[in-house]
């Protein structure tokens, strides 16, 4: 909704009841823009050629009706407020409705309530959807993080096993007589990214096996991040905030070389 505009899909067989509709949202500051159906293949061409604030039905039509008009809508996939206006609706009708999905019933005798109810489902619908961008963001965000923690633990597969398999004798402790172990000789940059599993036995997490082989390559690198994030290929930004994580302080400047491991 812009400013004080309204668009309104007016679902009404009724030229009367129409401009009391539309005299009732003039009345309260708002200049509906609107567009009156009175079928199903009118109303599914109308929700596809415009953006609509808010849809008002009557219940029962001459060959459509708004319970049918409310059940396409929903299928549809639109989230706008949906206004049943009617002169025969009974509570049995209006819980049915509202159960179905629209968002308040209204009498038209009492159209005083028109443009509240509208006013507060448009704001409702404004924060569904500022919820869904939101949570959109964030998927996006946790898709990324993911990639580049993929690309790290690929890259550990390929240090840690041949053909990117992790063999289970690098990992597990080599016996040297009943009850007595040591730990498997392995290549320098193996025990630099992670002493795989402790006296215990016990498997690495993901985000131990991840630290680890992050230190490694800054070790590597000398200390260098832009290097590290290269041969880790994550973004420096994200190799520093994983830093930071780490190591359980806030992040600081972006120009910061050295950390403490």
């Amino acid at each position: 909704m812009n400013g004080n505009v309204m668009q309104v899909l007016i679902v009404e067989d009724s030229e009367d009841d129409v401009t009391l509709l539309l005299a009732e949202l003039q009345q309260k500051g708002y200049a509906p823009l609107h567009q009156c159906v009175e079928t199903r293949e009118d109303f599914v061409a109308a929700l596809e050629n415009r953006a609509w604030d808010a849809v008002i039905s009557d219940y029962v039509l001459p060959h459509f009706s708004g319970p049918d008009a409310l059940k396409l809508l929903r299928n549809l996939g639109f989230d706008i407020p949906f206004i049943m206006v009617s002169g025969v609706f009974g509570e049995e009708k209006a819980v049915a409705m509202m159960k179905a999905g629209a968002n308040d019933y209204i009498m038209k005798k009492d159209l005083s309530r028109l443009v509240p109810a509208l006013e507060r489902e448009l704001k409702a619908a404004q924060g569904r959807r500022g919820h869904k961008r939101a949570e959109c963001a964030m998927l996006q965000h946790f898709a990324a993080n993911i990639r580049e923690l993929q690309n790290v633990v690929e890259r550990a597969l390929i240090v840690y096993g041949d053909n990117g398999m992790l063999e289970q004798e690098r990992f597990i402790p080599a016996l040297t007589s009943p009850g007595h172990t040591t730990s498997v000789i392995a290549p320098t940059e193996i025990e630099a990214v992670v002493n795989a599993v402790n006296v215990s036995g016990e498997f690495p997490t993901l985000r131990e096996l991840e630290k680890r082989h992050v230190f490694a390559a800054l070790d590597r690198c000398k200390g260098n991040r832009a290097n590290a994030a290269k041969l880790l290929a994550v973004s420096s930004r994200t190799l520093r905030n994983k830093l930071h994580e780490y190591n359980g302080t806030s992040p600081k400047s972006s120009d910061e070389k050295t950390v403490e491991t």
